[in-house]
């Protein structure tokens, strides 16, 4: 089991957090626009449904940003199981669910986090 520290479950709600952003960006129509116009991006995949075949549509190059700032393979495969998730249950991000993810993970060591000598 990994130990989640702060660091580790910080990037991870941020990282989850712009994904959840850009699927809801691609499942918002333009009819529903005025209906959600009060809902966070990230919010907008609990108000529309998202099909379990377009799951790779909406994550196309989710994690390149979280992988080109060294989050580990490990890691965002975690993280994008977890927001597929909740992308086809339309439940909502809560941090406690994202910890007990991360807590079941191997122990994982964001780079960053190493002592340089």
């Amino acid at each position: 089991m990994a130990e989640v520290t702060p660091t580790m479950l910080g990037v991870s709600e941020m990282a989850v957090l712009r994904v959840l952003e850009r699927a809801g960006g691609r499942l918002l129509r333009r009819q529903d626009r005025a209906r959600l116009k009060g809902v966070q991006p990230w919010e907008l995949h609990a108000h529309l449904e998202a099909a379990p075949d377009h799951m790779d549509r909406l994550m196309a190059s989710a994690w390149d940003l979280p992988a080109a700032a060294g989050l580990p393979d490990k890691l965002i495969a975690t993280l994008d199981s977890y927001v597929r998730t909740l992308l086809l249950t339309g439940h909502l991000f809560d941090r406690n669910d994202l910890y007990r993810c991360l807590v079941r993970m191997p122990e994982q060591q964001l780079p960053w986090e190493t002592r340089i000598t």
